[in-house]
């Protein structure tokens, strides 16, 4: 078993700590005895042999080892020597590192194991090089998605992406990529006869258009949807609602809904650590249903959730024993943030958000209902930011939202998630005007957002890089889907850094270029790669010309274009590896 084919972590896809090591060591003493093979795909004897190896190595050791090899010949000539770790870390972690390093100083060619791999789905699996290369032949896709990737590291490729396009200054200016842009910002991507039927309205008509998505019918996705099972004692399980909700987020004819849903879940943060599945299925309905509302009626809502209850320990805050974890939060990440509050803010307002408890007794996170009990609630006098009265939970975010504080710290999150990040001082100041003028609407500030000049401008374009989530339902729209895929999907997302409904900390995920790196980066490929093999017959019939317009509007670095033009003439009649290398470009990772 060589060191790319250990038993493998199944949610992370890593090789599992307890066997790496005695591995590896045996490995690297066998290695010294392996056959000999040339150095280079394109060296002269090796096809044949090649593809006899097609079956034996792992794609992810294989492509990585194709990038590794891309980089050293970039190096200075005479700078031989055993190939640098550092390097190899920097494309594939500690753990592929040292076998890659093998593989370039030796050209061994390991033996596989691929039963157990086998077992496991595709989504889960490290796809074996002949599934990658199934598309094509033997070494043609790795080597041309080694070109597409060609660079030092990963922060100057998806800079030469985003330079490339700010050099384009007409980029958009025409409205078949406004309408895109819009539609990747607003939802999740978008069909090519959607894109045509954006492209023949006005910006103002967009906007109103993707804003107004409760006059859109979506009996088509709930007529598919699965059932969830919410009276038995513990609800549905976790795997069950994170593909439930990754099929809204593909099918759904409302896409801002599904949008706005997931920018909620980032900020009035809860997750799967404490809460149930029934519980965050019933907090999603609810950023659903609220997703647009006013903030003070959302928090208002929100501090009653069993969810947020059960993540914050609202549920134990008690008249005489006040919980201080909600009340913290709502200020600190919530509303206004840190340094418009005093401690005593934050013990007096604990006292006012007693008296909310929850039904279930000792199953208290599996319960959905939450009701007020007067024995728990403290009725005594609290002063709060200044004021002095009996208070309630109520009463404290109706104190907190109109502040000033609170308005321009939501609406740079909101810029944040839907424009580019850290926007320039009289963006913040105008769109927090516009949601206390609105009486703390959101949809007000998301209207003024996709209506700015800013939001079209070269600095947003492409300035976000997809987070695992929007890649994975970008990905199934763009390839079709089947009940089996949700399921995968939101497992893929875990492996590539975003659980749904597990956000690491009550901060939500970071954003940025924390979601790719050299390891989430061959996530994301081999879940394309898994994505293009079960698509639809019918989703594979574009030309080359036809899929970048839809998926990346046509708009490529002369590396990426190169590469996929070349791809295509030595295949032209593979479809489905066409689609496969247009999903893989650094294009398609930024959004």
């Amino acid at each position: 078993m060589g060191c790319c084919d250990m038993p493998l972590d199944p949610v992370y896809g890593r090789p599992s700590r307890r066997r790496r090591t005695v591995t590896c060591r045996r490995n690297l003493e066998r290695d010294e005895a392996c056959d000999r093979r040339p150095a280079r795909l394109d060296a002269p004897g090796c096809g044949r042999r090649r593809l006899r190896l097609v079956e034996r190595i792992g794609t992810g050791h294989d492509l990585l080892l194709l990038l590794a090899r891309r980089l050293l010949a970039d190096r200075p000539a005479g700078a031989g020597g055993e190939p640098p770790l550092n390097l190899l870390r920097g494309l594939s972690g500690r753990v592929h590192a040292r076998a890659i390093a093998c593989e370039l100083t030796m050209d061994h060619a390991p033996i596989a194991t691929p039963h157990a791999a086998r077992s496991r789905p595709i989504w889960q699996r490290p796809v074996s090089r002949r599934t990658v290369l199934a598309t094509g032949a033997a070494g043609a896709t790795a080597a041309a998605l080694a070109a597409l990737w060609k660079g030092n590291d990963l922060s100057q490729i998806l800079d030469r992406v985003r330079d490339y396009t700010h050099a384009y200054q007409g980029a958009l200016r025409t409205p078949r990529v406004r309408a895109a842009h819009l539609l990747r910002r607003a939802g999740f991507g978008a069909t090519s006869a959607e894109l045509d039927r954006y492209a023949a309205m006005t910006s103002t008509m967009m906007t109103e258009s993707v804003l107004n998505y409760e006059k859109t019918s979506n009996a088509a996705l709930e007529a598919q949807l699965p059932t969830l099972d919410l009276t038995s004692e513990k609800g549905p399980n976790a795997g069950a609602v994170q593909a439930w909700w990754l099929q809204r987020l593909v099918q759904t004819a409302r896409p801002l809904e599904e949008k706005m849903t997931l920018f909620w879940h980032g900020l009035l943060t809860s997750g799967l650590d404490k809460a149930g599945p029934a519980q965050m299925y019933t907090q999603n309905q609810l950023f659903r249903k609220m997703a647009l509302a006013n903030f003070d009626d959302l928090l208002k809502a929100v501090s009653k959730d069993p969810a947020m209850m059960v993540y914050l320990d609202t549920e134990t805050n008690r008249k005489g024993k006040p919980n201080e974890n909600y009340a913290r939060e709502l200020m600190e990440l919530f509303t206004t943030g840190i340094g418009h509050y005093t401690e005593d803010d934050v013990r007096e307002s604990a006292r006012a958000f007693t008296g909310w408890t929850l039904t279930g007794g000792k199953q208290l996170r599996y319960t959905t209902d939450s009701f007020f009990n007067p024995r728990y609630f403290d009725s005594g006098q609290k002063t709060f930011m200044g004021k002095t009265g009996n208070l309630t939970g109520d009463d404290i975010v109706e104190m907190l939202v109109p502040l000033r504080a609170t308005a321009e710290r939501l609406s740079t999150r909101l810029f944040n998630f839907f424009a580019y990040p850290n926007p320039e001082p009289e963006i913040v100041r105008h769109l927090a005007d516009t949601f206390q003028q609105s009486h703390y609407n959101v949809g007000a500030v998301v209207r003024e957002i996709f209506a700015m000049d800013a939001f079209y401008s070269p600095k947003a374009y492409r300035a976000l890089i997809k987070s695992p989530v929007e890649l994975a339902a970008q990905t199934l729209r763009a390839t079709g889907s089947d009940a089996r895929a949700y399921g995968a999907a939101a497992t893929a997302s875990a492996a590539m850094g975003q659980v749904l409904f597990y956000p690491p900390n009550v901060a939500g995920w970071p954003a940025g270029t924390s979601w790719i790196n050299s390891s989430t980066l061959l996530t994301r490929l081999n879940f394309v790669n898994g994505a293009t093999q079960r698509m639809r017959l019918s989703s594979s019939s574009s030309t080359l010309d036809q899929l970048t317009s839809t998926l990346v509007d046509g708009n490529l670095s002369p590396t990426t274009k190169d590469g996929l033009e070349a791809f295509k003439a030595a295949h032209p009649q593979n479809q489905a590896g066409l689609l496969f290398m247009v999903l893989a470009t650094p294009e398609f990772q930024v959004n």
